[in-house]
């Protein structure tokens, strides 16, 4: 099964991929990493990633090259992020291209 970043790469577009782990969510993180094929952080309350970025479950931060927040969509925004569902792959995978 090929994934949006194997997809991205076929059309000419190299993008990373990293998820966040929530603080309080430690004891799922080894799950989550080996469910993926890119980096999971472990937030901690030190740095408390998520608040600073006023983020939630399961939102998506899109950055462009130069690391600046390109698009940010919020799960159960007006925007469909579902991966499941055709519409949400298309709507993430747009958001990245518009950050090209």
């Amino acid at each position: 099964m090929q994934t949006m970043a194997d997809e991205l790469a076929t059309e000419g577009y190299e993008i990373n991929v990293i998820v966040v782990n929530k603080v309080g969510a430690e004891s799922t993180a080894a799950s989550l990493a080996s469910k993926c094929e890119f980096p999971v952080f472990q937030d901690v309350s030190d740095v408390n990633a998520w608040a600073l970025h006023e983020g939630g479950k399961d939102d998506f931060f899109i950055y462009d090259a130069n690391g600046e927040l390109s698009g940010f969509l919020p799960y159960g925004g007006d925007v469909n992020i579902s991966l499941g569902s055709q519409a949400g792959f298309d709507n993430v995978k747009n958001a990245i291209i518009d950050a090209f």
